[in-house]
């Protein structure tokens, strides 16, 4: 299918405002609301092995999600205090805030880093500040997991979840907490490692027509895994067609490109958090897989002969060719 490019920039600007969009309707919970688990029982009154897990909160009792026998539950308060313990072991000053998603059943706790570290200072000539998140779930659809991100001071937009080589995913099992402690510098210097990797995206140069590629295709992607929309995709062009102060300093690059992204994201989770996260993830995979497999693929942002063609891994549905 043949699009002109100029006519899906003009389709992004007729997008409505994230601001004028319905909130997202969300059960209230605290993150740190204690939480058991009850095992189900099957219609004949049997033990089923699948254990719903109930938070106790200020309106009453929530289930959150479910585990499977032989699985460890652990709260969100455990794992908190087990990083915080790390962190104040390893003598790194951090500001902690907590997101609770999914009604509950997802958790992330972002740690800014206010330490410096050696090679964490800058990236693309911009100051950075490196962040660790704590990830949780009560409903099996997210591993315990730590992961190294940035965010760029100047602008405030991160590279949330975009280095799957700077990150560690526990399963639920005993002695996964001690495993986290001794993780967090490996993952830090995993990130260290990174750096220049992520610097190179700033040398990837877009077209107007190529850019609007990107985002167009990206909603397509199998590495999006459904969570990038068209609409989505339309909000992160027109991002990209306004910059901010920050990117218009940039050379149009994948560089900027992820940067207007991760900005549309940003101001989407004001009022659709999950939506938000979900598509902030996909990009920065789908960032992540063309920088370690430069070489797969042979359509994206040219059609047929795209430098960047590893974004799209295997389509999920047609491509978009711009012209």
């Amino acid at each position: 299918m043949n699009v002109n490019y100029r006519n899906v920039i003009d389709a992004a600007f007729e997008v409505q405002s994230i601001v004028d969009r319905k909130p997202e309707n969300r059960k209230p919970f605290r993150w740190d609301s204690p939480v058991e688990t009850e095992e189900l029982l099957t219609a004949s009154g049997a033990k089923s092995g699948i254990f719903a897990v109930v938070a106790n909160t200020n309106n009453g009792s929530q289930v959150v999600g479910k585990y499977s026998k032989g699985e460890v539950l652990t709260s969100n308060v455990e794992m908190v205090e087990k990083v915080d313990s790390a962190l104040h072991a390893i003598g790194w000053d951090f500001l902690r805030t907590e997101n609770v998603h999914r009604d509950g059943s997802g958790f992330t706790a972002t740690y800014s880093i206010m330490t410096p570290i050696n090679g964490l200072e800058s990236l693309i000539h911009s100051p950075i500040r490196p962040e660790i998140k704590l990830v949780n779930s009560y409903d099996g659809l997210q591993k315990k997991r730590l992961e190294f991100a940035m965010k760029v001071l100047l602008c405030l937009n991160g590279c949330e979840g975009f280095l799957d080589a700077a990150s560690m995913s526990i399963k639920h099992a005993k002695d996964s907490l001690s495993r986290f402690a001794a993780g967090i510098t490996g993952v830090i210097e995993s990130g260290q490692n990174a750096m220049p990797s992520l610097a190179s995206l700033g040398t990837m140069e877009l077209t107007d027509e190529t850019a609007v590629n990107l985002f167009t295709n990206i909603s397509r992607a199998a590495s999006s895994k459904n969570a990038i929309s068209d609409k989505t995709a339309l909000t992160m062009i027109q991002s990209y067609f306004t910059p901010d102060e920050n990117e218009s300093r940039l050379t149009p690059s994948l560089w900027r490109a992820y940067m207007a992204g991760t900005r549309a994201m940003r101001d989407l989770a004001e009022v659709r958090p999950t939506q938000a996260q979900a598509a902030n993830a996909a990009l920065g995979r789908a960032m992540s897989f063309a920088l370690s497999q430069p070489k797969q693929g042979s359509v994206f942002l040219h059609g047929h002969s795209s430098p960047y063609a590893a974004l799209i891994a295997t389509p999920s549905r047609a491509l978009v060719e711009m012209n």
